[in-house]
């Protein structure tokens, strides 16, 4: 369920109790890239996912290190940080991009992670993240995804929204 530029390769911990439902969702993310069709895998291979936020002031004044910035500054970012700042209709948001299919840190397999399960099911939101051109990831594709979640247990503990 990452939505960060970093994964989280070791653990999930969940700071409070689901709502509903009891318990959180979890998900083998190299389980589950191990049983993903072959056309799924066609369709994420080689694509990365595009997050585009609005970017909270703390996140600017870190990356940036200064507490006022001019234009410049957006298109002037450290090396190391993993955000492109760019500025639309008076605000400021932070993008970045990551492999849909990643190398965990503790492994030499591919997995899946990132935060398309959680956005489209629980947000209902097809634009969050989108594939690195801009254009959503199919519903068809997603429902694929979420459908086999659902139908192994071996991959995933807890329950996933509907």
């Amino acid at each position: 369920m990452s939505r960060e530029p970093w994964k989280s390769d070791i653990f999930f911990a969940c700071e409070s109790a689901p709502k509903a439902d009891g318990q959180p969702f979890f998900c083998d993310g190299i389980e589950l890239f191990r049983k993903l069709p072959s056309r799924v895998l066609k369709a994420f291979s080689r694509r990365k996912s595009n997050y585009s936020l609005a970017a909270p002031l703390e996140l600017l004044r870190s990356w940036l290190k200064k507490y006022d910035y001019i234009d410049d500054d957006l298109n002037n970012s450290p090396e190391d940080c993993p955000f492109k700042f760019t500025k639309y209709g008076g605000k400021i948001f932070c993008t970045y991009e990551v492999p849909i299919l990643h190398k965990p840190m503790f492994s030499i397999k591919l997995a899946f992670g990132n935060f398309l399960l959680f956005a489209r099911y629980i947000q209902d939101d097809k634009w969050f993240p989108v594939y690195e051109d801009g254009t959503i990831v199919p519903d068809e594709i997603v429902e694929v995804v979420k459908k086999l979640l659902r139908s192994r247990p071996n991959i995933t503990s807890g329950k996933m929204g509907t």
